[in-house]
């Protein structure tokens, strides 16, 4: 008789898991409709982030479901055939997690690259082609590894089976040198805005404010970073761990989403309540007109009555054509960026 308690972290789980996939989609749907708005054209790293989002979400579904089997239990509780549930679902949401991370790490550094203006040197340009070059070789690697763990597969999630399995500490050395690096490139991604939108055509209080958002990867590098301390737990033989592993694993990616993504809807909160307000301001012009117009319709029937001549240019609006000028005045430099259509990419 099991002389632990049966205890589940099973609604744990569900419950850290889809608030970042709800909030990682909110972003992505403001993404989607900035583009919209601004009637832009899609570029790449905008389908890579619908992409990893939907991996995340994925993910997150087979986690979902291997909780309703046993996932966050002991595994002493379960019967074979919810052993094996767990970790044939688990296998699954391993390649959809690692591809989400992998990919919204790909959608930033072509945001990045596309962004580069002539100014940018060629070594920098290269060196950002060589991180989504790496990366897309880490995430076949990875995902290899995790195909080729077991011959044949199904003793992934059968381990009775006979067969052979790649050796636990090859699988975490292997697992931790990858999380590594992505952590790595992360960190560079992160630095790389302060050179590249110092070359954009923007006012230099946006650069910064730019400059400052697209660094927060450096958050996201942490978050791979502290992966790495719990990786060990996807060879445990107990269920019940693997929560941290499981939390850093989506984690990272719903964070390199919401950073990159931070620049298009800054941009598009902008505009929308700019034209909140040219609307206001129209109306109200618009009263002030007609009011405007009754008093000198007023005045020239009266002038007409006595024979006088109205004053040169009362029958002008001038009040309106004032306040509409220092509007158009407001320039928009930070829509140059997402604006551009960058032919270096």
């Amino acid at each position: 008789m099991p002389t632990t308690a049966d205890v589940s972290h099973g609604r744990r789980i569900v419950a850290t898991l889809w608030p970042m996939v709800a909030v990682s989609g909110l972003v992505v749907a403001l993404k989607i409709l900035a583009r919209g708005w601004r009637r832009m054209r899609w570029w790449w790293d905008d389908y890579l982030m619908l992409m990893s989002w939907l991996c995340l979400t994925v993910a997150s579904a087979f986690l979902t479901t291997a909780t309703t089997y046993g996932l966050g239990r002991h595994i002493q509780f379960l019967d074979q055939a919810e052993r094996h549930a767990v970790l044939r679902l688990g296998y699954f949401a391993a390649i959809f997690s690692i591809g989400a991370a992998v990919w919204s790490k790909v959608s930033f550094a072509l945001f990045l690259l596309r962004i580069s203006s002539s100014g940018v040197t060629e070594c920098i340009r290269r060196g950002i082609l060589g991180i989504i070059i790496s990366l897309n070789i880490m995430l076949v690697a990875a995902i290899t590894m995790i195909l080729m763990s077991c011959r044949p597969t199904a003793k992934t999630w059968k381990p009775e089976l006979e067969g052979t399995c790649l050796d636990d500490k090859v699988k975490v050395a292997w697992t931790v040198a990858l999380a590594a690096y992505s952590g790595v490139a992360d960190l560079i991604l992160a630095l790389l805005p302060w050179k590249i939108i110092w070359y954009l055509p923007v006012k230099r209080r946006d650069k910064f404010g730019l400059a400052v958002m697209m660094s927060l990867g450096t958050f996201a590098a942490a978050a791979s970073f502290m992966k790495c301390a719990y990786i060990h737990e996807m060879v445990s033989e107990d269920f019940i761990d693997g929560f941290m592993l499981i939390f850093w694993s989506i984690f990272e990616p719903t964070l390199t989403i919401i950073l990159s993504s931070i620049p298009v809807i800054r941009t598009f909160i902008r505009d929308l309540v700019r034209a909140y307000s040219t609307r206001r301001s129209s109306r109200r012009l618009e009263t002030e007109s007609m009011s405007s117009s009754d008093t000198r319709s007023a005045y020239t029937a009266n002038n007409e009555l006595v024979g006088r001549k109205l004053p040169a240019g009362a029958d002008r609006g001038g009040p309106s054509t004032a306040s509409e000028s220092m509007a158009d005045e407001r320039g928009d430099d930070l829509s140059k960026i997402e604006g551009q259509e960058n032919d270096n990419v």
